[in-house]
């Protein structure tokens, strides 16, 4: 840990996290630049969390902050167009019931057609939960993710349901994942391409995955990637509604991403109903290979993921 006080380097205010990251680890970062805290088990467990060059803000004196480059991620900008213009379209206003109730994910079997079971990863003892838009949230109780995971048109595995506040989703994982963590090389294909097992052991320590609750308690959910390969992903709640085809998004190494954002779930949900468009905004699709942006092009991808978020009407 190091003061959280910034350093005046050739004339510019720095904070130690944004110093020792552009040292570190990206000499081109600017003090514009953003960059998460990636405040989970076995990553960084420092109670002070903060996107400390957002504000370049300094914070109470003598407080304490961690300065690893490798404990943050740098943040994916992606500027999403507002929603409240769409609101008063007369097809969404003829949609849309007056106080129609929000439904409740938590129980939801998702989006798969086929049933099976799965395997269960056991959470640890609930805590209370925090305030922070950047400390990652226990669920309230019962699974919130559904990973599955994919080569090519097949489902080799069985769905992974997830309760902890996080998932690893890696190829071989580190000894501090081990007790929430989806491992791809647990999975066994017979029919396994050799460009499959390449884009498998290439992915290496792979991305990780965590939800947090913003200041009016609506949920998000972050990803960072770990992998020393790009990774590419789909979100409707991350896209232009207004755009033909959902956006796909690359997100390089050692970058974060928000990939759900809870606030903008339901709204977008009676837009695409409204528009009969077929999309289900409370999932990620995520490729270790780019694709083209329509689903049966991601059938062609040799490992990809799709993750599926359970959550309470109170949290969107």
């Amino acid at each position: 840990p190091a003061s959280s006080q910034p350093v005046d380097v050739g004339g510019e205010l720095l904070t130690p996290e944004l110093l020792c990251a552009r040292l570190f680890r990206w000499s081109d970062l600017r003090a514009g630049d953003g960059l998460l805290r990636i405040a989970v088990e076995g990553v960084c467990s420092l109670g002070v969390t903060r996107e400390s060059d957002r504000t370049q803000k300094s914070v109470a004196a003598g407080t304490k902050v961690c300065c690893n480059p490798y404990h943050l991620g740098r943040l994916l900008r992606i500027e999403l167009p507002s929603l409240e213009p769409l609101t008063g379209l007369p097809e969404l206003r003829a949609h849309t019931r007056v106080g129609r109730p929000r439904v409740d994910r938590s129980a939801s079997e998702g989006f798969f057609s086929e049933s099976a079971s799965a395997s269960s990863l056991v959470g640890l003892k609930k805590g209370e939960r925090i305030d922070s838009e950047l400390v990652p949230q226990r669920s309230s109780g019962g699974r919130w993710l559904t990973v599955s995971y994919f080569e090519y048109s097949q489902r080799p595995g069985e769905h992974f349901h997830c309760e902890d506040s996080h998932l690893s989703v890696c190829y071989k994982s580190e000894p501090a994942d081990r007790a929430h963590c989806f491992r791809i090389s647990r999975i066994k294909n017979s029919n396994c391409r050799p460009e499959t097992e390449r884009k498998r052991n290439d992915f290496g320590s792979g991305f990780l995955v965590w939800r947090t609750h913003a200041s009016d308690s609506t949920v998000n959910v972050w990803m960072y990637n770990r992998s020393p390969m790009k990774l590419y992903f789909q979100s409707p709640t991350i896209s232009n509604p207004d755009s033909p085809m959902l956006e796909i998004r690359c997100l390089p190494p050692g970058y974060v991403a928000k990939v759900f954002e809870g606030r903008r779930a339901n709204l977008l949900e009676e837009i695409f109903r409204a528009r009969s468009r077929r999309v289900d905004v409370f999932q990620t699709r995520v490729s270790l290979s780019a694709w083209g942006r329509s689903g049966r092009e991601l059938m062609h991808c040799p490992c990809w993921m799709e993750l599926y978020y359970h959550f309470k009407a109170d949290e969107l």
